[in-house]
């Protein structure tokens, strides 16, 4: 079967969702850094939400500097990168793997089978380990199996 998209379920299965609270002081630590009103900052950064998913807009500091045109405030370049930094930052802890995400592209636990129940077709991404738990368990799921990214691009 040839597939035409891969897809891997990162937000709340192979990484934490993210804590509004902890976005939320980002975003104010954000306005704070470029002297911003905070709840205009934030709502023009919810805004520009749609831009960002889509790739209108393709940077952190672009984001930034668009929000601030619309403010019509004008901003110093090392204010939108120490701006920009705090969120990449944010991003990058957020983005910390969680304990179970190699077992979950392994196929170990219910997520393929469950991606297979609603209709699509699930290949499950293995590599042979040292560790005698993983491989015992390498006959659990009956469906396409790969070892290498570069396989999984093979299949698109």
């Amino acid at each position: 079967m040839k597939y035409r998209a891969v897809i891997f379920d990162l937000s709340g299965t192979l990484v934490d969702n993210w804590r509004t609270a902890e976005y939320e002081e980002i975003l104010s630590n954000m306005a704070g850094i470029l002297c911003a009103p905070t709840d205009d900052f934030v709502q023009l950064w919810r805004e520009s939400f749609q831009e960002r998913i889509v790739g209108r807009i393709a940077t952190v500091e672009e984001n930034v500097s668009q929000v601030f045109k619309k403010l019509k405030v004008s901003i110093q370049g090392h204010q939108v990168s120490a701006a920009a930094k705090l969120l990449l930052d944010f991003q990058w802890h957020a983005l910390t793997p969680r304990p179970d995400a190699v077992r979950t592209l392994d196929g170990l636990s219910d997520e393929l089978t469950g991606a297979a129940n609603v209709g699509m077709y699930p290949v499950r991404i293995h590599v042979s380990y040292e560790d005698p738990f993983r491989d015992q368990h390498a006959e659990e799921w009956a469906g396409p199996t790969v070892s290498t990214l570069e396989e999984v691009l093979k299949l698109v």
